[in-house]
């Protein structure tokens, strides 16, 4: 991203909720009924979704597979996607 002080803030900014929320999602207990994402799950994998929107990852096909399908397997592939995708973009 840009070195200007703006972009460079929100793209901080992002990467800290897009950690703090990925961490939230791997929590099976709260946010997986029988195998498969609750509301509250879906309303923080729909956050995720938003901001990978904003910033431009290359992650639509991933999101628009785990809208039709969000089971924990397919949840844990995009945020694996999503990792690979963040340490891409720091390098």
């Amino acid at each position: 991203m840009e070195n200007t002080n703006g972009t460079t803030n929100k793209y901080r900014k992002f990467m800290t909720m897009i950690k703090f929320l990925r961490n939230e999602l791997l929590n099976y207990e709260k946010y997986y009924s029988n195998d498969v994402l609750n509301s509250e799950g879906r309303k923080i994998f729909e956050q995720i979704a938003r901001i990978c929107i904003i910033c431009n990852f290359p992650m639509k096909s991933m999101i628009g597979k785990v809208r039709r399908k969000p089971t924990y397997e397919n949840v844990l592939k995009f945020l694996s996607a999503l990792d690979d995708a963040i340490r891409q973009l720091s390098e």
